[in-house]
């Protein structure tokens, strides 16, 4: 597996519109930009597919590989709070964004395609941090992130028989449902 994600937001304290002095804590408003990438390989895959009359589970075979890129754009608030040493910063964000997937059969020499499908979802993100001295603060971090969006399937490659089923087979509908969640610590 291989992932990154660059992310820039902003952030306006509520209260340093209605006082000249900057705090930096308290309600606030976010927004920004998230791009993430991640790519899966999977080796030794069953594969069942359920019809009428019958069942079949076969290998699909090894050197799978599904890769999916997203854009997103956050919009959201949050509320930061420092007492003593302690600090806790947590938000909520409304996503609205783009994503590009593909699912590449080694096997049979097909690629399945999604291109520009449209979401929406929603990432929260909580934090504490403890300061040690001036200098050096340890923390906390947890987040969690949905997000569902809806394109078009398209498949290209194949080999014998699949090529042809693969070439009349056209545009397909496809729903595309992604779930994150994780934890960091830091020692800054």
């Amino acid at each position: 597996m291989s992932q990154y994600e660059m992310e820039g937001t902003l952030r306006l304290y509520l209260g340093q519109l209605f006082e000249e002095e900057s705090v930096n804590q308290g309600w606030y408003a976010s927004a920004g930009i998230r791009y993430a990438y991640f790519k899966f390989y999977t080796y030794d895959l069953i594969q069942w597919i359920g019809t009428s009359r019958t069942v079949l589970v076969s290998a699909i075979g090894p050197g799978n590989s599904l890769a999916n890129s997203q854009l997103q754009f956050p919009m959201g608030a949050g509320y930061r709070r420092s007492i003593g040493n302690w600090t806790f910063d947590g938000t909520f964000y409304y996503l609205s964004g783009y994503n590009d997937s593909r699912d590449f059969h080694v096997q049979r020499n097909i690629n399945f395609e999604v291109d520009r499908a449209t979401g929406n979802g929603f990432l929260f993100r909580l934090g504490f941090d403890y300061l040690l001295d001036e200098h050096t603060a340890v923390g906390l971090r947890f987040f969690g992130l949905r997000y569902y969006s809806r394109g078009f399937l398209t498949s290209r490659g194949g080999l014998g028989q699949e090529a042809l089923a693969v070439a009349l087979s056209g545009k397909q509908n496809v729903w595309l449902s992604t779930k994150e969640a994780g934890a960091e610590f830091s020692l800054s």
